[in-house]
């Protein structure tokens, strides 16, 4: 599994905005891209326009093919002007638990 976990600090007028092109990006994924497991956008509670991406997927050549698809150019070129500062690099990791064979959908082993 290859895991991408990233910090959005996103200026709070495009919060809204910004949770829209992210939902469209993360549709995309999950429906288009067999290499992916979870594409998941969560939001601080006590900070609502920082926002976090959490991103599984099968391997380290899913997410390279995830990277050249229409629909995250159409995000990254809609978002690039909403960011408050810099942001800072992903995480990258490789899964622990649950296990790689973990049916991620039912949340049951599928060995």
């Amino acid at each position: 599994m290859h895991i991408i976990h990233a910090a959005l600090p996103v200026l709070a007028d495009k919060v809204d905005d910004f949770i829209e092109a992210a939902t469209l990006d993360a549709l995309g994924s999950v429906h288009h891209e067999p290499g992916c497991h979870r594409f998941d956008l969560y939001q601080n509670i006590e900070n609502p326009s920082e926002l976090w991406l959490y991103e599984v997927y099968a391997n380290a050549e899913a997410f390279e093919y995830h990277r050249q698809t229409p629909h995250i150019k159409k995000w990254a070129d809609t978002v690039k002007d909403w960011y408050d500062g810099e942001r800072g690099p992903a995480i990258r990791g490789t899964n622990i638990w649950p296990p790689d064979d973990w049916n991620w959908s039912t949340g049951k082993p599928t060995a």
